[in-house]
C-alpha cells in the first residue's frame, strides 16, 4: 500500500475551496438581488410586468363602444357568451388606440378549432365535418361570424 504524500492532500482540499469559492462567487454575480422575495421567484419582475401594456383589452365591452353595431349582432347571436378576443386575437393596444386592428380571421380551418367534428367536444358547441360540409367554401360565406345563424347566402357582418 502506497501512502500518498501530505501536499497531494492539501492541493486536493485546496482545488476542492477554490471550486466552492468559485462557485459562491458566480452564484452571487449570476442570481438577482431580488429573487427570493417573494418565494421561488424574482421580485423586481412584479413591476416589470405591472409597466408592459395590457395585451388584452378589459372586456367585450371595451369593444362596444366603437363597433355597436357588431356588438348588438354578437351580444344576440350564438357567440354571445364568447369574448372578442377569443377570435381575434389580443386587442388591448387597439382598444387604448395605440395599436392596429385585430385579425378578421375567416378561414375554414379558423371555424374548425371549434366546429370540425369532435366526440370529445360538448354536444352543445355545433360541430360540422369540414370534408364534406361545403368544401372549398369560407365558412363566412354562409355564416355571419358574430350571429352565426345562416347569412341568407350572402356574406354577412
Amino acid at each position: 500500500m502506497s501512502v500518498i504524500p501530505q501536499t497531494a492532500w492539501v492541493r486536493a482540499a485546496l482545488v476542492v475551496a477554490c471550486l466552492v469559492v468559485l462557485f459562491f462567487v458566480t452564484r452571487a454575480l449570476a442570481v438577482p438581488a431580488t429573487f427570493g422575495q417573494y418565494g421561488y421567484y424574482r421580485g423586481a419582475s412584479v413591476d416589470e410586468w405591472a409597466a408592459k401594456p395590457p395585451a388584452y383589452s378589459p372586456g367585450v365591452q371595451s369593444c362596444q363602444g366603437c363597433h355597436a353595431p357588431v356588438y348588438a349582432s354578437w351580444s344576440a347571436g350564438a357567440h354571445a357568451t364568447i369574448g372578442c378576443e377569443s377570435c381575434h386575437g389580443p386587442a388591448g393596444t387597439h382598444a387604448a388606440g395605440l395599436g392596429q386592428r385585430p385579425a378578421r380571421p375567416e378561414g375554414r380551418e379558423f371555424c374548425g378549432r371549434c366546429h370540425a367534428s369532435d366526440k370529445a367536444r360538448p354536444s352543445l358547441v355545433k360541430q360540422v365535418d369540414l370534408a364534406t360540409h361545403n368544401p372549398g367554401l369560407a365558412c363566412v360565406t354562409c355564416h355571419r361570424p358574430h350571429d352565426p345563424a345562416l347569412a341568407g347566402g350572402g356574406k354577412g357582418q
